[in-house]
């Protein structure tokens, strides 16, 4: 068994049950799930200020190992950069297109991705270091278009990278709030699946005040 596969096997979902597991009408844990993430990753990549203003600037960036299980090939991608508001679109933007979808967890002790497209495709996450992040600045002090080797050499550096576990769990506390929550709240006429889906639109729409706020503030 191939070093990519051992990494795709070790992945395990939050919940602690896949996507592709769920019936279509009882998606409502890996929708919290990964409204939850997206929100604690956005609030670490993106903290609020004493006044409680969010940051216009990322804050907190990641080095991102792509592995796609099919070819057993790598690559690797910078989460975070200037002029970035949120993490969600440049997420999306680096994953394949799945049917299934895909769920947030853990893998080797890191928070991580798995998409279940065709291969699949597994997106694992370091927190970088200062010292990191100044490696990929260009030169004139910018991030932008890192490329993928230079994102490798930071990617598994211990001085160069935050301990991934800190991440985690700041990450897993989210979520587990989310999931609780979605096990109080369910009452007559409403199903659990209902009322994730309520919560995702409240979380999308608070999250696109947000960016307006950001947008505001960089003009």
């Amino acid at each position: 068994m191939s070093q990519t596969e051992n990494t795709m096997d070790d992945f395990v979902p939050f919940g602690g049950k896949a996507r592709t597991e769920y019936q279509e009408d009882e998606l409502a844990v890996p929708r919290a799930v990964s409204t939850a993430v997206i929100n604690a990753l956005d609030e670490i990549m993106f903290p609020k200020d004493d006044q409680g203003e969010w940051s216009s600037e990322c804050q907190t960036y990641f080095a991102v190992q792509r592995t796609s299980g099919g070819e057993e090939k790598q690559d690797y991608f910078l989460l975070g950069g200037d002029g970035l508001l949120s993490c969600v679109d440049q997420i999306e933007d680096e994953i394949p297109f799945s049917r299934d979808g895909a769920d947030w967890g853990e893998c080797d002790k890191a928070l991580a991705l798995k998409v279940y497209s065709e291969p699949a495709c597994l997106l694992t996450l370091h927190e970088l270091s200062p010292a990191g992040v100044d490696m990929l600045r260009d030169d004139d002090g910018y991030l932008f278009d890192v490329p993928s080797e230079a994102v490798e050499k930071v990617f598994g550096d211990e001085v160069l990278t935050m301990p991934s576990m800190l991440t985690l769990l700041e990450v897993e506390l989210k979520v587990d709030d989310a999931l609780a929550e979605l096990e109080t709240q369910p009452d007559a006429g409403e199903s659990i699946d209902e009322l994730a889906a309520a919560k995702s639109e409240e979380a999308s729409l608070d999250a696109d005040e947000d960016l307006g706020e950001r947008e505001d503030v960089n003009r």
